[in-house]
């Protein structure tokens, strides 16, 4: 978190600041190819981290990672890690103040993760709770992380692939209004 942070407060808010935003638009340097560079640079920046934690993973659990269950365990990672980036994305196209991306960014982590079966486990919440949180991402990244702990998976691989799936759709979602929202005015 702390690292997304410095990422999103050094180069995603930056390119809101009015004096930054008129030199790119007044530039022979396309709004396209700025923007292009923006997802790319994100998506550099997570799978930096993403690579990270995963050598951090094989230095401290190498016997765990190199397993089938481990290999889905990565791919399950790298899904939500797309989510993660759309909506970092998301959130440093809307918001142009550093305090602001801060806070809407802890709302949104800590909302999703009491609501998904972060922090209390999916049996201890409401039925109304479940049904709600069938509309975050990180009920899709629990759903297939117990799918694969319990080795479920090997009954019901498509199963697996539909969480995987509908993680990856959310962070398309995230991207596209993203670049829909490039046309709207950025909220303080």
């Amino acid at each position: 978190r702390g690292l997304g942070d410095v990422y999103k407060r050094q180069v995603l808010v930056v390119l809101h600041k009015p004096q930054i935003r008129e030199r790119i638009q007044c530039s022979s340097y396309s709004f396209a190819k700025t923007n292009r560079e923006s997802i790319l640079g994100t998506l550099s920046a997570g799978l930096l981290f993403g690579i990270l934690y995963l050598v951090c993973a094989v230095i401290g659990a190498r016997e765990m990672v190199f397993t089938v269950q481990g290999g889905l365990h990565c791919l399950n990672l790298l899904a939500f890690l797309m989510v993660v980036l759309g909506i970092v994305f998301l959130i440093g196209q809307v918001m142009k103040k550093v305090e602001t991306v801060s806070m809407v960014s802890n709302v949104i982590a800590l909302g999703m993760s009491f609501l998904s079966g972060v922090f209390v486990p999916i049996e201890f919440l409401g039925d109304g709770i479940i049904k709600a949180a069938h509309f975050l991402p990180a009920y899709w990244y629990i759903m297939g992380a117990r799918l694969i702990d319990s080795g479920n998976y090997q009954s019901s691989p498509d199963l697996l692939w539909r969480y995987m799936g509908i993680e990856v759709l959310f962070a398309a979602c995230f991207v596209s209004v993203s670049y829909t929202h490039l046309t709207l005015p950025t909220i303080a």
